[in-house]
């Protein structure tokens, strides 16, 4: 313990003829002194040990009986480490905990408990939204209740504590999200005159704080006709939701309201072959884990990052990219051959399909001396929206010759229509022929498919049953 590794060593002989006497191999008391030896260079004695012991004790007490304070609490501790304060959500979902995302009407400036048991996100940690605006909106809150619309909140903030700057990360971040009336989209409907709804909303602000002030000194400060009008809401067209959600990623760090992987839950559950977390497990592991290595992995992710180096020697260029899915992430790098293949496809937020394997690392015959060292190598990778048609070859629907109905028919075949695809699509007719159960398979000419979950309910809806014949070729 008091790092001196001279002194430790002379007690070497005297530990190993101990250890003999007391029945114990030299291979076990040899790996016992390694330990301790690595271990010398840096202990604790005995009080400051406890004293970690204590801390620990009562921390695992916390996050065992207030589990959601407890998270709260660590990810407040941690607001400027977007990082860590992922890794903190990765543990709350495995308990079951949700992370709501900010809330001009119930979020502080750290991370809450609310009423329900589930974390508010802090506005504290939205980019771009100072302690003074959050303080202000707070103190607010406090005096005359929860706001009831965002017309309610631009009137009774403070004049010059909110800018379009501001705004625009709280929608973004989802903070107004609480105001049914408004998407975080109709925000940002085009007006004319290159302006957005937000740029009236602003102006409408201004006008009101203004006549409000000068209410005092004017004879007609009452007159509700001569009060600013209140802009109507733009009518909700069709949006960009993943751009929504790279912005809202911008401002609070991380997906919050929904996953851009969400839209691809069908491709993940049919031909992913396991989650990225795992995946970040085996590489970790694969040097002693003999049932990962010599193996084949498919995996489903979004690029969160990618940053482009050069070699030291030579200048090449080669990048480092993470893949992240709901419950990981993992970082390969791209050399050579490599880069030039699949560079295209790294940008982030780019939804990705990736074949990985588990392989033997090459060495020269002749070299006896080292032992076999395996890598986790990218094999294969394309789009991820592209895998449904790539890979599903074949779609077959059952349909019971006895039951089925003229309205049963239309309906199917308007479905199908609302799916085109790829996939050959098969009916496959069962009848009972001469008292034997029987089956026909037709193929149709005319259609092909594209099978999602919405098809999938559908037919499930009418008890009808189906398969896919499926080549995942990478």
């Amino acid at each position: 313990g008091k790092k001196n590794i001279k002194d430790m060593e002379e007690l070497y002989v005297k530990f190993m003829d101990g250890g003999r006497v007391n029945g114990f191999k030299d291979g076990l008391l040899n790996k016992i002194w390694q330990d301790w030896r690595a271990f010398a260079e840096y202990a604790f004695n005995k009080s400051h040990a406890t004293c970690y012991a204590w801390v620990s004790y009562q921390t695992a007490w916390l996050k065992a009986h207030y589990p959601a304070e407890f998270f709260a609490a660590n990810m407040s501790c941690n607001l400027n480490n977007m990082e860590e304060i992922t890794k903190i959500m990765d543990d709350c979902r495995r308990w079951q905990i949700q992370v709501l995302g900010p809330d001009v009407n119930e979020s502080s400036t750290e991370f809450t408990v609310n009423k329900a048991g589930n974390i508010r996100f802090g506005m504290g940690g939205i980019k771009g939204v100072g302690a003074n605006v959050i303080d202000a909106v707070i103190a607010e809150r406090s005096k005359g209740g929860q706001f009831t619309s965002i017309f309610d909140f631009l009137e009774r903030m403070p004049l010059g504590i909110i800018n379009r700057k501001v705004v625009e990360c709280l929608v973004y971040s989802g903070a107004f999200d609480g105001f049914k009336e408004m998407s975080r989209a109709q925000y940002f409907f085009a007006t004319g005159k290159d302006e957005t709804y937000l740029d009236q909303l602003l102006r409408y602000s201004g006008k009101f704080q203004n006549d409000t002030m000068s209410a005092g000194m004017s004879l007609f400060g009452e007159v509700d006709e001569l009060k600013p009008v209140r802009p109507a809401v733009p009518p909700l067209e069709e949006y960009n939701e993943m751009e929504m959600l790279k912005k809202e990623k911008e401002c609070v760090g991380m997906y919050l309201s929904a996953h851009p992987l969400d839209r691809f839950k069908f491709e993940i559950d049919h031909f992913a072959s396991t989650d990225i977390g795992r995946l970040d497990e085996i590489d970790r592991n694969l040097q002693t884990d003999k049932s990962a290595q010599n193996k084949d992995f498919y995996v489903a992710g979004l690029v969160s990052e990618c940053d482009i180096r050069y070699t030291k020697s030579g200048n090449k260029p080669w990048c480092r990219f993470t893949l992240e899915d709901y419950n990981g992430s993992h970082t390969f790098s791209l050399f050579s051959k490599d880069y030039e293949r699949f560079m295209k496809y790294t940008q982030v937020h780019t939804a990705l399909f990736i074949k990985c394997s588990t392989k033997k690392r090459f060495r020269k015959q002749d070299d006896t001396s080292a032992e076999d060292v395996y890598d986790l190598r990218i094999q294969d990778m394309t789009l991820l929206s592209n895998t449904k048609d790539d890979f599903i070859k074949e779609f077959h629907v059952e349909m019971p010759l006895e039951s089925t109905t003229p309205e049963l028919r239309s309906a199917l075949v308007k479905e199908l229509k609302r799916h085109k695809g790829k996939a050959r699509l098969y009916i496959d007719l069962t009848f009972r022929h001469d008292g034997i159960d029987d089956h026909l398979s037709l193929y149709s000419k005319k259609y092909k498919v594209s099978p999602d979950y919405e098809l999938l309910a559908f037919l499930d809806k009418k008890n009808l049953r189906y398969r896919m014949v499926t080549e995942v070729k990478m």
